[in-house]
C-alpha cells in the first residue's frame, strides 16, 4: 500500500475469493501475494490477461500448493516450482541490463548489499520458457526472473514477502522492481520504423 500510494497509481487489493473478474483487464499490473493455490477460473483469466499484454508479479510461499501453480505455469511457459528449502541464501548476481533497472543505477557497484533469504523455492526448468534472470543466487539459480508470454510478461520471485523468509520487502531494490514492473510498457518497442513521405 505504501509503495503504490503515489497518485499515478490506482491501487486495489482483493481477497482471492472476492476478485472482480470483469475488472482484471483494467490493471497494468497484478500481484499474486502468497496465494495457497490458483483456482482454475483465475488461472484462465490471468492467462488471457497476460496474452493481452499485461504484467503479472508472483510471490509464492512455503505453503504454496506446487501442483496448482505448476499447472498454471505450464500454460504460460514459466519454470516450475520444485521444492521449498529452509536455508540461508544470498543474492549475488544482478542483471543491470534488464529494463526493470532502467534509470535505477548510475553505474555498476561492487560488493553491493543484495537481498537474502531464509526460505525459498528451487525451480525445475520449463523448456518452453522464455526467461531472463534479474536477480540470482551464487549458484546461478534465480531469485527473481521475468518470463515473456505472448504480448505480456510474468515476474516470479522465489521467496515471499514474509520477514521470516526474506529481507527483499525492506531492501532498496524492492521499490524499483515493483514500481517499474507497474509502469513498464505493455510490449517491447519495435526494432524498426518505416520512414514514409510523412
Amino acid at each position: 500500500t505504501k509503495l503504490f500510494s503515489d497518485s499515478i497509481f490506482d491501487f486495489k487489493t482483493y481477497n482471492v475469493n472476492q476478485i472482480e473478474y470483469s475488472l482484471i483487464d483494467n490493471f497494468n499490473l497484478i500481484i499474486l501475494d502468497e496465494l495457497k493455490s490458483i483456482p482454475n477460473s483465475l488461472a484462465s483469466k490471468l492467462k488471457q490477461y497476460i496474452i493481452g499484454g499485461h504484467t503479472l508479479f508472483i510471490f509464492p510461499n512455503e505453503n504454496t500448493e506446487k501442483e496448482s501453480y505448476n499447472q498454471f505455469f505450464k500454460s504460460i511457459n514459466v519454470d516450475f516450482l520444485k521444492k521449498w528449502i529452509k536455508a540461508d541464501r544470498e543474492v549475488e548476481v544482478i542483471n543491470y541490463q534488464h529494463p526493470i533497472f532502467q534509470s535505477v543505477f548510475a553505474k555498476k557497484t561492487e560488493n553491493m548489499n543484495l537481498p537474502k533469504t531464509q526460505g525459498s523455492f528451487l525451480i525445475k526448468q520449463n523448456i518452453s520458457a522464455q526467461n531472463r534472470d534479474i536477480l540470482s543466487f551464487s549458484d546461478q539459480s534465480p531469485f527473481l526472473s521475468e518470463y515473456l508470454f505472448e504480448s505480456g510478461r510474468v515476474f516470479l520471485t522465489l521467496s515471499d514477502l514474509s520477514h521470516n523468509n526474506s529481507n527483499f520487502p525492506e531492501h532498496a531494490l524492492f521499490v524499483p522492481c515493483l514500481y517499474n514492473a507497474a509502469i513498464m510498457k505493455n510490449s517491447y518497442d519495435l526494432l524498426y520504423h518505416n520512414i514514409t513521405s510523412n
